[in-house]
């Protein structure tokens, strides 16, 4: 019981904590004394404590051997507030004359799969509040300056910046970024060159990915990258009506950093971004002509009037 590296309590029919060993106390934050004595919906979160109840007094009249976690999310509260997901496991020890239940917990929020899964649902979810505050948002420079800190904050990287073509095609200015390289200031402009990031992605018209600047061979990493020890980067197209008119940078000081979740997550955003901007310019274009039309509303009635 004290060795297994799962955490493990003893409860009684009452639901309160007679025996504890070590690793409940590691994840759940409490000492083993604290533990002792302690009512299990303590360790319930909040919102399902008023069921906890119900849930304990069925398992109660048909107690058995039961894994739980395994299809379902299971979050434990920890002494401070915060919460671990885990997998539980319940198995009833009546052989003490009394109706004890030993609970196996096990704390999964290291596991690779979850830890995807909630880079998965946090990248979603960063998504979903851009895209609303895209469809709120009037002007369009307001996504261009939020874009590089929502995503350069969202994959936890180092810099990011939005790169817009220039109408000859033959620049890129730096739309908005933050964490830019030295030499890279906003406002200023970069070739548009098959051997730059950006002018690379506008060549090929997809997203690119360089997991290792220093072995890098299809463009050349800028010095500035260099000194600022940029590892790896990831590059995608900003399109608009199947034109390119931009990328989204996002570069990183550790190799690798970059996988196929967090390209389509860029590419999430520069879709909602190439979308609002699409929409700018249609509304800009139709204002132009509403004021065009009443340019010739007023010009035939001044011709009217002159003719009369």
């Amino acid at each position: 019981f004290a060795s297994s590296p799962d955490a493990l309590i003893v409860a009684d029919a009452r639901g309160a904590i007679v025996l504890a060993n070590s690793a409940a106390a590691d994840l759940l934050g409490y000492p083993i004394e604290e533990l002792t004595g302690l009512e299990v919906d303590a360790l319930v979160p909040d919102a399902i404590r008023p069921r906890h109840g119900s849930y304990r007094a069925a398992y109660a009249r048909n107690p058995r051997t039961r894994p739980m976690g395994t299809q379902m999310e299971l979050v434990a509260r920890r002494r401070d507030g915060s919460e671990v997901m885990v997998e539980i496991a319940l198995s009833p020890l009546q052989d003490h004359g009394l109706p004890y239940v030993v609970a196996a917990i096990r704390g999964i929020g290291a596991y690779p799969r979850v830890r995807q899964a909630l880079q998965r649902a946090h990248y979603a979810e960063q998504v979903a509040q851009f895209g609303r505050l895209a469809v709120d948002a009037r002007d369009p420079q307001q996504l261009l300056e939020q874009l590089p800190r929502i995503a350069a904050e969202t994959l936890q990287v180092d810099a990011a910046a939005v790169f817009l073509l220039e109408a000859n095609r033959l620049d890129f200015r730096i739309a908005s970024g933050v964490g830019v390289m030295p030499g890279e200031a906003i406002g200023d402009h970069l070739p548009n060159r098959p051997d730059t990031l950006s002018g690379l992605v506008l060549a090929l018209g997809q997203p690119v990915r360089c997991d290792d600047c220093s072995t890098e061979q299809r463009f050349v990493v800028p010095q500035s990258w260099q000194r600022a020890g940029t590892a790896s980067a990831l590059a995608v197209p900003l399109g608009d009506r199947g034109r390119v008119i931009g990328t989204i940078v996002a570069r990183a000081r550790s190799a690798r950093r970059f996988g196929d979740d967090e390209q389509r997550f860029l590419e999430s955003m520069a879709n909602l971004l190439a979308t609002s901007l699409q929409r700018a310019q249609t509304e800009e274009a139709l204002n132009h002509a509403q004021r065009l039309e009443s340019v010739g509303q007023l010009t035939g009635g001044i011709a009217h009037d002159f003719n009369n």
